[in-house]
Parts: structure tokens; C-alpha cells; sequence
């Protein structure tokens, strides 16, 4: 059993007390704004300062130990690899659930990419590849202003 879950959000914090703060938690569809001029050009459509992805996997204690990717995929089918969850980590959350006489390992993961430049607009989702195949973790649909041609 394998269930995995994203949310997309503007930044995650670290507090000192080792909790995670999510700060702007962004819907299913978010009008992304367009590049600042220093940075426009003709691939860039639409600029994010930051963009967050934090990810729980929830797994069972006796799971595959391979370990896991993560990527963006974007409408057009284009990827973009953005992390990887290695085996000593989920080996680690599995030995330390059936420690606690729990019936689920949980590994948490958190990326922000900053700048986050949007090349087209559509949707993209957060994908999580793993030996038995690719899990939809979270979608946000990305709206660009159209360009005026000049």
C-alpha cells in the first residue's frame, strides 16, 4: 500500500522547533504573473518568485524499499525531475513505524524552487515515480496572460 498526497503552496518554513509551516496554500487553479521585464524573453510566459511542493507518502511497514522520484509534468508531456526519495530514507521511516508498533511508515518531503519560471501555461502535476509505476501527488492548473504581440 502506497497513497501519496501534494499540496502546492508559495513557500515552506522551517520553525525552530523542526516544524514545517506551510505559507500560501495554492488552489487547483492560480493566475500565474508575467515574467519582470529583466527576465522576459521569448521561452519565459509567466514568473513565480517561489513555488512550493510539499509531499507526504504513506506507506506500509513491508513495502518496497526501491527508492522513488519525483518530477513535474507539464501539459505538453515535458518533465522536470525535482527530487528523489532514497531507500535509506524510507527503510529508516519503515524501521522506526514498526518501532512504534505502527501500521504505516510516513515520509515527508518539501521542495521549493525559486524562481519558478512558467514556460506555458495548462496544467501541471506533481508526480511520484516508483517501481510499480508513476502517482498523481498533486495538480495545480496554471494560467498565463496571453501575450500581445509587439
Amino acid at each position: 500500500m502506497l497513497h501519496a498526497v501534494g499540496l502546492f503552496c508559495e513557500d515552506i518554513r522551517e520553525e525552530k522547533s523542526g516544524e514545517l509551516t506551510l505559507v500560501g496554500l495554492l488552489p487547483d487553479n492560480i493566475n500565474v504573473p508575467p515574467p519582470p521585464a529583466e527576465l522576459a524573453d521569448k521561452t519565459i510566459a509567466a514568473f513565480m518568485p517561489k513555488l512550493g511542493l510539499y509531499l507526504r507518502i504513506n506507506l506500509d511497514v513491508a513495502h518496497d524499499r526501491s527508492p522513488m522520484t519525483l518530477k513535474l509534468v507539464f501539459h505538453d508531456g515535458t518533465e522536470q525531475p525535482i527530487g528523489e526519495v532514497p531507500t535509506e530514507i524510507i527503510e529508516q521511516s519503515q524501521r522506526e513505524a514498526i518501532a512504534k508498533n505502527l501500521p504505516i511508515a510516513g515520509i515527508v518531503s518539501r521542495i521549493v524552487m525559486m524562481p519558478f519560471r512558467v514556460h506555458s501555461g495548462g496544467i501541471m502535476q506533481a508526480v511520484l515515480g516508483t517501481k510499480d509505476g508513476d502517482h498523481t501527488c498533486a495538480v495545480l492548473n496554471l494560467l498565463v496572460p496571453e501575450t500581445k504581440p509587439g
